[in-house]
């Protein structure tokens, strides 16, 4: 059986406060939960800054668990763009988008 692991998150922004949330499940290839994160940030300046948020601490995790792959799923469709393709173009968030290349492998 290979070891296939799929990672879903999501963050939320919260109005009436200055803070975001990131949910991340990690599972194995029988469904099974590995690893899960819930936590609160200060809110960004953007949806886009806060979907590359997400996905930055989405992929420090999966680094922190000690796995080498798994499938990132998610309403971010900015952050798995950047991390499929490894786009830069955005500037107001080209740093965020290098720190969190660093915690992932090319495909």
């Amino acid at each position: 059986m290979t070891r296939e692991f799929k990672t879903n998150f999501d963050g939320a922004m919260f109005p009436e406060s200055d803070e975001m949330g990131i949910r991340v499940v990690i599972r194995n290839a029988l469904g099974e939960i590995i690893a899960t994160l819930s936590e609160k940030v200060q809110k960004p300046p953007s949806v886009v800054t806060l979907e590359m948020m997400a996905t930055r601490r989405v992929a420090k995790l999966v680094q922190e668990v000690g796995l080498r792959q798994s499938h990132f799923e998610g309403d971010s469709k900015v952050g798995i763009k950047v991390l499929q393709d490894g786009n830069m173009l955005f500037s107001s968030f080209g740093l965020l988008v290098g720190d969190t290349l660093s915690f992932v492998s090319p495909l």
